[in-house]
């Protein structure tokens, strides 16, 4: 419960050590931490909190964290690979404007319903919930692919980070998606 507390600290910490940078890419590495951080917030709340009306309010307020993630993902792959792709754009547009849709709405009209179990309280899986995993496994699968692209256009030290950007993906989107669960 007290690692969900370090990664929303550790994700603060980047996101102000990012905004001190004025590029296209520090801010958009802000915003992805920043849903991280919302994300782990939330996390350890419904770990730690018992009283359920706040915790519904809470929850809902942070998971657009959650929500969120998959498009940074996406914003962010393509910043740091300079790719101006107009396909990659769309996707990137509509994974946004799929988080932006999946959040009002579970904020707005279908809100989710929490459940007690031995861990805290859990989400009952949902249509909002479905279309979140899909819209990540989609957003992951995209940026790992403009990730691959630009890594075969890229001179010798830049094949460098790319490869290392592409190896966080490809250690963090697994630990993404057995968060399902």
């Amino acid at each position: 419960m007290l690692g969900y507390l370090l990664t929303a600290i550790i994700c603060i910490a980047l996101v102000i050590i990012s905004l001190r940078y004025y590029s296209k890419v520090s801010l958009s590495f802000a915003f992805h931490r920043s849903c991280f951080a919302l994300w782990s917030t939330e996390l350890f709340l419904l770990a730690t909190m018992r009283d359920i009306e706040t915790l519904s309010i809470a929850f809902h307020l942070l998971r657009v964290g959650m929500f969120f993630i998959a498009p940074a993902l996406i914003l962010f792959s393509l910043l740091i690979t300079r790719t101006h792709n107009r396909w990659f754009n769309y996707f990137f547009v509509l994974s946004f404007s799929t988080s932006l849709s999946i959040s009002i709405l579970n904020n707005s009209f279908f809100p989710s319903t929490l459940e007690l179990n031995s861990w805290g309280y859990l989400p009952e899986p949902d249509i909002i919930y479905s279309i979140h995993r899909i819209n990540f496994i989609l957003s992951v699968a995209v940026s790992i692919l403009v990730c691959g692209l630009a890594y075969r256009r890229t001179i010798f030290t830049e094949k460098q980070r790319i490869a290392w950007i592409m190896v966080a993906y490809f250690v963090g989107a697994p630990f993404g998606i057995l968060a399902f669960n």
